[in-house]
């Protein structure tokens, strides 16, 4: 990721994102609640409703664009130091959030709920309530499909098994495929398809998947992205899938999570919970 990619479409995402927190944060399942409504992970430090929205807000918009476990780990060092918290503090309150929203779906048998399928399936959820364009970057096997299927299997509306999930809207999904072939009018009948068939009670979310494949076409169909993917113009919801990153005007309409090629700890995490 380039570092002029960070822009002010951060500032208005962190906005959206942090009052949609506020507003809509569940109690958290894993999470120590007292009386005062503060949660405690550790015992040791309260933290109140603002703060909590605070720490995911932030992650959401510049942690999860951070491609290797160093970069981020850097970064939360460098926050939590800024803010007071004790070390791996922030990495703790992701963690039981994204337990969290995981715990309340169904799964099938053998899900490991390692770290690529938490990050993916709570930062896609929260995006698509948001209706912020959002894009997972990473090698094959790095749980990009079998998050979406997670969502589009428990966020039914009324009809969902979790009692958080049915406040939610429906998730209503158009699929496409990129590819070399694809042009910018098969990208512009997607979005027409996704507005002209939207249902009450649900979100219409353009599934692209293998984007990068399509930034390769002669016919440059992404050009049309530029203005569908605004944030708050947009009433499409959006999540793109691919194994390397677009440019960066591209990347910019876009919150990103850059999945970090896996190392001996995330693969032996992963073998943990498979078992």
């Amino acid at each position: 990721m380039e570092k002029s990619a960070v822009n002010l479409r951060d500032v208005s995402r962190f906005k959206i994102l942090y009052c949609w927190f506020m507003a809509n944060m569940p109690e958290v399942a894993v999470g120590v609640y007292n009386r005062q409504g503060y949660i405690d992970y550790d015992h040791n430090i309260r933290m109140d409703r603002g703060e909590r929205a605070f720490i995911l807000s932030i992650c959401f918009c510049y942690y999860m664009r951070l491609g290797t476990f160093e970069s981020r780990q850097k970064y939360l060092e460098m926050v939590e130091k800024l803010m007071g918290y004790p070390q791996k503090y922030m990495s703790k309150v992701l963690e039981n959030e994204q337990l969290d929203y995981l715990s309340r779906m169904q799964r099938p048998k053998g899900c490991a709920l390692n770290l690529a399928l938490r990050e993916n399936v709570f930062t896609c959820l929260v995006c698509l309530m948001n209706k912020l364009p959002i894009i997972i970057v990473g090698m094959p096997g790095c749980s990009k499909s079998l998050a979406i299927r997670l969502l589009v299997s428990n966020l039914r509306g009324r009809n969902s098994h979790d009692e958080f999930f049915r406040k939610l809207p429906e998730l209503q999904l158009f699929p496409y495929q990129g590819g070399e072939a694809c042009s910018s009018e098969g990208v512009l009948k997607v979005f027409e398809r996704a507005e002209n068939n939207k249902r009450h009670g649900s979100i219409p979310c353009i599934l692209f998947d293998e984007i990068g494949l399509a930034e390769l076409s002669v016919h440059n169909p992404l050009k049309v992205l530029h203005a569908k993917l605004e944030v708050n113009k947009t009433e499409i919801a959006f999540i793109g899938i691919s194994n390397w990153e677009l440019d960066a005007s591209k990347m910019a309409r876009f919150l990103v999570i850059n999945r970090p090629i896996p190392d001996e700890v995330d693969l032996s995490d992963t073998a943990e919970k498979i078992f």
